[in-house]
């Protein structure tokens, strides 16, 4: 039966912060894994909600419970790949892979799945706690509502960033925040290029993997979301070797 604590944060409990921490949640099928991940998030400040199957994540992301979950893809009977897609049916919220597994192919079907971002294992807790705060600082629950615009109208296309959804006429989809945010990036310079690197450093900080093409593989997310909706084909353009830039074929208007 889930508890929603685990040794390391029984013992941990006297040093939680006095402020309101963010629920992590984090499943692993080695409880070795479990224990050190949790121990490390809850000295970082956060609240790490361990579980050791798929139910009882998916009973914490129907609960609203999480800001943010980490996944192991090898979950025993279990595939941490398919939990990704089952959470994405009802949620938008981040999801970090931890994982052995160093195959390319391996991580980009993880992202395709709807995971924001991943990092290898060993797990170095520091980079680990970089990519989780950098994730919930890019996460709506932690901006001032004032602070936060609606987002944009590209033609006939409204893409709205506080549901995170794209509706024209050829339909609606729905995206996850990390794509949000690659979007917002690229609408906030219509008609210059934005590179690789700077856009990877920018929104996956200093870790990030050059090799696993993790970019490449939301923006090809991001394009097929957009044309679902109704949006031109060639909105976001490939710069071989560069990057990427946002052609600005239609009207582009800020939502206020």
């Amino acid at each position: 039966m889930y508890s929603g604590q685990n040794p390391a944060q029984r013992n941990a409990d006297s040093r939680q912060p006095s402020h309101p921490a963010f629920n992590i949640g984090v499943i692993d099928d080695d409880p070795r894994v479990l224990e050190a991940v949790c121990h490390h998030l809850l000295s970082a400040g956060l609240r790490p909600l361990s579980c050791t199957e798929s139910p009882q994540v998916m009973e914490l992301v129907h609960a609203r419970r999480l800001h943010l979950l980490l996944v192991d893809i090898g979950l025993g009977d279990d595939n941490g790949i398919d939990l990704i897609r089952r959470v994405r049916t009802i949620s938008t919220i981040p999801i970090i892979i931890i994982s052995g597994y160093c195959e390319s192919a391996m991580v980009a079907e993880g992202l395709n799945a709807g995971a924001d971002d991943y990092q290898r294992k060993p797990l170095a807790f520091d980079e680990l706690t970089a990519r989780i705060q950098s994730v919930l600082r890019r996460h709506p629950s932690s901006i001032p509502v004032e602070n936060v615009f609606k987002g944009y109208r590209i033609g006939n296309v409204k893409v709205d960033f506080r549901t995170r959804t794209a509706k024209g006429t050829a339909g609606e989809s729905s995206f996850t925040e990390l794509e949000i945010q690659i979007f917002a990036r690229l609408l906030q310079s219509p008609g210059k290029t934005l590179t690789r690197e700077a856009l990877s450093h920018e929104l996956f900080g200093p870790g990030w993997d050059p090799s696993a093409r993790t970019l490449d593989v939301h923006m090809t997310r991001i394009r097929r979301k957009l044309s679902a909706a109704g949006a031109p084909e060639k909105l976001i353009m490939t710069r071989r070797n560069m990057g990427y830039e946002l052609h600005p074929i239609v009207k582009i208007t800020r939502l206020k």
